[in-house]
């Protein structure tokens, strides 16, 4: 199709335009309704090919891992980097892609990902906590083990989970403030998800797309205290 040109009608006669009528705002969007494009992106973004950047090639090669997997893209939100939470999101159309497949049935069941989420009803709900009698035991204190590794080569070990609530999908666990930190995410920052095998367990290599990763430890490890709990290669 052609470009729709913007310029007036040259064959129209002064005085024969009629007044436009006022145009009307559009409607306010539904809470929680993106918008088409926004949609269309995340879909196509899914399922775009990706090539394994060098520094987690290098970092699976050097853990003896296998079965490199991307799992998802984001931008790290406000509520990713809040200390007390010790939480970040996995991207739901992401996790049900690129995630669930590489997942034995047992390890969905430990990171409560068997079934739609969504679809819990509360009586169930109601139900499962009477039978949990002890906070330890709690689903929402479960999860799956994995093991995270920043661009750097830090590593932390964490819980992967899907929340009853909102059915969100996270990596959470108390190390992950750690992990933050060692990353310098911040807000508005865009990362990248893969994981792998190793010796069978799921591990999940974490970092921006871009920044270098070269000598991140070596040029800021003075900032930070050096009894911070993490396990180095």
């Amino acid at each position: 199709m052609g470009a729709v040109s913007s310029e007036p009608n040259s064959e129209a006669t002064e005085g024969s335009e009629e007044p436009m009528p006022p145009q009307q705002p559009n409607p306010p969007a539904a809470p929680g309704e993106g918008t088409s494009k926004k949609r269309k992106k995340a879909g196509n973004d899914i399922y775009r090919l990706r090539i394994v950047p060098q520094w987690v090639t290098d970092l699976v090669a050097a853990e003896g891992g296998t079965d490199i997997h991307f799992i998802a893209e984001k931008t790290i939100e406000k509520s990713d980097l809040v200390r007390q939470q010790n939480r970040i999101y996995l991207p739901r159309d992401f996790v049900r892609a690129n995630l669930d497949p590489m997942l034995s049935e047992l390890e969905r069941e430990s990171a409560n990902l068997v079934g739609d989420g969504r679809k819990r009803s509360r009586m169930t709900e109601r139900a499962e906590a009477d039978k949990r009698k002890t906070k330890v035991s709690g689903r929402e204190h479960g999860g799956l083990p994995v093991v995270v590794f920043t661009k750097c080569r830090f590593r932390c070990y964490l819980k992967l989970t899907r929340w009853d609530g909102s059915a969100g999908t996270v990596i959470k666990g108390d190390e992950l403030k750690y992990f933050a930190l060692w990353s310098f995410l911040k807000e508005g920052d865009e990362i990248e998800m893969w994981a792998f095998r190793r010796e069978g367990d799921l591990c999940f290599a974490i970092g921006k797309p871009t920044a270098s990763s070269s000598s991140c430890a070596s040029r800021h490890a003075e900032r930070l205290p050096c009894a911070f709990p993490f396990r180095f290669l």
